[in-house]
């Protein structure tokens, strides 16, 4: 170290708590994603304001064009894992957004309980990019939220939308009605690197990694075989347009495991919408993880009840 220390960063002049890069990089990122959607904006100051020919006037009265306060949004990359993560943070902030500005034009009515229910969908996310009270944690920082797909968008539901339409347990049982409707994904029996088998199932829905959520359901419709095996199966979750299992039966399952964390680890890295690259541990509706991280490194961890069936399978009980 030099004799006055490292050099701090320069901050960035609207949001003190990025760097100059960082905040570059957001504006960046807010800007492509709103054009994803195919909305224009311009950053200002806090704010990301809409533009050109779309501009329109609020039933609310906010004058003739939208705007999108940037803070809570800066917040949150702020506090994510590494800016890696922050087109997944940015991109679901902008979902929501998006949703509004379809939603918020002049005579436009609010979306009925019939419509919500027919388009509700239980959405995986990261629990860190959500605010809401009603969403369901699962494990590995992933959380369960509520979300319409109106076919051009995917919103998840705030707290406030949720009471307006609710009571919120019909919301979920519409939402799961929903996903058990919706085609099955293409399948591939893979055998990996170490000798490990696993099923992948991939499709362009957004919520095919949702299926997590009905395990027992997609484990069936892929394998034919109606009984889960009494110590679980294996999976993950990389994106939300994979899901990936290996049913537990015997000593093969740790290559399995293996095979499934190197797999998952790439399919995350270069994802648009990446979830996790940990291996979760499904067992009879409850979701637990069996992967620990040594930096970028996802590593299986075999602590806990885990380890007692990796032994009994070695020992071929």
């Amino acid at each position: 170290m030099g004799l006055f220390g490292k050099r701090k960063p320069a901050e960035d002049a609207v949001f003190p708590f990025l760097t100059k890069d960082e905040g570059v990089h957001l504006r960046y990122l807010v800007t492509a994603a709103f054009a994803a959607h195919g909305i224009a904006v311009t950053i200002s100051g806090d704010q990301a304001v809409e533009s050109g020919s779309r501009r329109r006037t609020l039933p609310n009265g906010n004058g003739n064009f939208m705007q999108f306060g940037l803070h809570n949004l800066a917040a949150k990359c702020a506090a994510a894992r590494g800016v890696r993560m922050w087109s997944d943070v940015v991109a679901e902030h902008v979902d929501v957004m998006a949703a509004l500005v379809a939603e918020s034009g002049a005579g436009k009515r609010p979306v009925g309980l019939a419509e919500a229910l027919a388009t509700m969908y239980p959405k995986l996310t990261a629990d860190a990019l959500v605010l809401d009270t009603y969403g369901r944690p699962l494990a590995a920082g992933l959380r369960v939220q509520l979300a319409r797909d109106t076919g051009t968008t995917v919103a998840g539901l705030d707290d406030a939308e949720v009471a307006r339409l609710g009571p919120v347990e019909d919301l979920w049982r519409a939402a799961y009605a929903n996903l058990r409707a919706l085609p099955g994904g293409r399948h591939e029996a893979i055998v990996g690197e170490n000798g490990g088998r696993y099923d992948l199932v991939a499709d362009d829905s957004y919520f095919t990694a949702s299926r997590l959520l009905l395990l027992d359901e997609a484990v069936a419709a892929v394998t034919g075989l109606l009984v889960i095996p009494e110590n679980g199966v294996l999976v993950c979750v990389p994106n939300r347009r994979t899901l990936m299992f290996h049913r537990i039966r015997d000593a093969s399952f740790v290559a399995a495991a293996a095979d499934m964390v190197f797999a998952a680890a790439r399919l995350h890295a270069g994802a648009q919408w990446p979830l996790t690259p940990d291996l979760l541990w499904w067992r009879e509706g409850t979701v637990t993880a069996l992967s620990s991280r040594v930096g970028d490194q996802v590593q299986v961890d075999w602590r806990g009840p885990i380890r007692e069936v990796r032994a009994r399978m070695a020992a071929g009980i």
